[in-house]
């Protein structure tokens, strides 16, 4: 059978609304997330961007200019590029922040005007400073290593007196297993000492300015009941003060959160545990008062380091970004919602990811934006390898816009049928929640034996087990069985996204049960998929295809929910008959489980697929 290849690519410059109050000017208008862009790649087998280090700074003064790093074991390509318009295009020269090019995906970044700070872990501490432009390794000042340390982590941040500092981690010294270096002359000297005698063997640390831009450390006590705890400087040494005990939980291992302050007074700790997200936060009062908590999100299989959260400000505003799953990793997709001081409510999540990717994690952003900016950055570690880093925008402030815009309806619904057999197999390709962009909530398919058109819908039998939405463009899959033999049905489809919205109804297709369908028959200008060969298998079948010319052939395996699980064809074929043999087993080289199967084949713009059964 053929499926047409309309696996649409446009995208709109403006596509969703972002929810809140003008901050700066009078006049109302709708904020909007712009499509996202690639502006680098990373050769680390994971560069982490989030948990919960800023690896983006933004010029206080110039709002134009940023700058994003991320991981890479290469000397020949980037961990560092910065823009000068604002985002809308990334410098392509090489600079290096760690030796070598071999930078470590626990990397922290923090300026101070047009000066960047780099911390990394090596043997000891490292620290790396870029000089303002900080346009090319020409600005790239001498590394620092710092005495005292080991090759635990650390972070670093600028107060608001101008001090440098960082902090980092003892793993084998709990009495000291925090501790500072602080530098009044931009690195060229250093004066250390420990924040707490924690006396904890296995704590994670973050820090920013607070009260009066004093140097504020963050730290989490994994697997004890002191949870999450602040500590401020009081100009002579960090203190506790009567609230510094945030959150005193049991949280295990479980170290994903991030931390910023709103208008220097109002502290924000978001943090992941067990599969919710959740909210701190307090007003300061001089180190008396009770923290407020919320539940901000929760997923009913998401492990809690999945959440990925960071936080920036904009001036009274707050944005924290985070990964959300729809089923599993393969599928999750980077989220915003914004939080206006004082209201105390967070608005509705906004997905950002729109571009129809996968594997997006790890978002990441600055530590502020200035008010002046008139755009929120953010970006994130995408695709299987986690190898590309994409960069997109929050352009504007606005008030709350009802999402009226409905996903666009399916046009290349197809079923096909088996002979002797109760068993309908329909295939599509996936819209969007906005017109064709984005991802969709949810599908309502249905059958009938009567004509089915919008008058007659509500009439229409209900299917279940409907496939949660792919990303727009992806191919889609549903079994359905149970139906009557020798009987006609024709079958519909509507798609809904998370704001109600549902879809036009799909084209109408025709099953006949029990025959062999006209889908299924591929004229003999096309490639042919055969059926494989044995079916059942286990654990291997020939999966056999003629192609009726030379060209580029595509062979992959799906699952029943529309999933690819291996590819074992990307080549060039010449015209004729070829074989494939798949092993049962995914690309990660797992044996799967019993199950139906789909081979897909993709030839010369024509997708064709058929099913196969794997008994173990």
């Amino acid at each position: 059978m053929s499926v047409p290849t309309r696996f649409r690519a446009s995208v709109r410059a403006a596509v969703l609304s972002l929810l809140g109050v003008a901050l700066m000017v009078p006049t109302v208008h709708a904020a909007t997330v712009e499509p996202s862009r690639q502006i680098g790649t990373s050769s680390a087998q994971n560069p982490t961007l989030g948990i919960p280090r800023w690896k983006g700074w933004i010029h206080p003064e110039d709002p134009n200019r940023m700058w994003v790093s991320f991981a890479g074991h290469s000397s020949t390509a980037n961990n560092m590029v910065y823009t000068s318009d604002a985002g809308l295009t990334w410098s392509t020269n090489i600079m290096n922040i760690a030796i070598n090019g071999y930078m470590d995906y626990h990397l922290s970044l923090f300026g101070k005007g047009g000066d960047l700070f780099f911390t990394f872990p090596g043997d000891q501490t490292h620290v790396r400073r870029y000089a303002a432009p900080a346009t090319s390794d020409d600005d790239r000042l001498p590394l620092e290593l710092l005495e005292g340390t080991t090759d635990h982590r650390s972070n670093v941040m600028v107060d608001g007196n101008g001090r440098v500092w960082v902090f980092t981690r003892l793993g084998g010294a709990p009495e000291e297993n925090v501790r500072y270096q602080y530098s009044d002359d931009d690195g060229q000297t250093w004066t250390r000492g420990t924040v707490v005698a924690t006396g904890s063997y296995n704590v994670r640390i973050g820090s920013m300015p607070y009260v009066d831009g004093r140097a504020c450390v963050v730290i989490l006590h994994l697997s004890s009941p002191r949870g999450y705890e602040y500590y401020l400087w009081n100009g002579s040494a960090f203190e506790a003060r009567d609230d510094y005990s945030i959150h005193a939980e049991y949280v295990g291992y479980e170290r994903a959160f991030a931390h910023n302050v709103v208008n220097g007074r109002t502290f924000h700790l978001v943090y992941a545990t067990g599969n919710e997200l959740r909210h701190a936060w307090k007003v300061d009062q001089g180190g008396s008062g009770s923290w407020n908590e919320q539940v901000i999100d929760s997923h009913s299989v998401m492990d809690a380091m999945s959440w990925s959260p960071s936080l920036t400000t904009r001036g009274s505003e707050l944005y924290l970004f985070y990964s959300r799953w729809q089923t599993t990793d393969a599928t999750s997709q980077i989220y915003v919602r914004r939080l206006v001081d004082g209201s105390g409510d967070w608005e509705d999540p906004v997905q950002v990811s729109l571009d129809g990717l996968t594997y997006n994690t790890h978002p990441n952003t600055a530590f502020s934006v200035p008010v002046t900016a008139d755009y929120i950055p953010v970006f994130w570690t995408s695709g299987p390898a986690q190898d590309s880093i994409r960069f997109t925008r929050i352009i504007g402030s606005g008030v709350p816009v009802l999402d009226t815009t409905p996903p666009a309806g399916v046009k290349d619904l197809e079923a096909v049928t088996e002979a002797a057999s109760d068993l309908v197999y329909v295939q599509w390709s996936a819209t969007g929640d906005d017109e064709d962009v984005g991802q969709a909530t949810s599908y309502d398919m249905r059958y009938s034996d009567h004509l089915i058109t919008d008058l007659t819908w509500e009439n229409a039998i209900p299917l279940d087990g409907e496939p949660i939405p792919a990303p727009a463009g992806e191919p889609q899959f549903m079994l359905i069985n149970g139906l009557v033999p020798g009987t006609n049905y024709l079958i519909g489809l509507r798609v809904t996204d998370d704001s109600g919205n549902d879809s036009e109804l799909s084209n109408i297709v025709w099953a006949r049960v029990g025959s062999i369908s006209h889908a299924s028959r591929v004229p003999h200008d096309r490639a042919v998929l055969d059926p494989n060969s044995p079916n059942p298998f286990n654990p291997r079948t020939r999966i056999g295809f003629t192609l009726p010319r030379s060209g580029m052939a595509h062979l992959a395996i799906y699952d029943a929910a529309g999933r690819r699980i291996a590819r074992l064809l990307d080549e060039w074929r010449p015209e004729g008959s070829h074989g494939v043999v798949w092993d049962g087993r995914d690309k990660a080289g797992r044996a799967v489980a019993s199950g139906t199967y789909y081979s897909r084949l993709q030839f010369d713009g024509e997708v064709t697929t058929r099913a196969l059964t794997l008994v173990r």
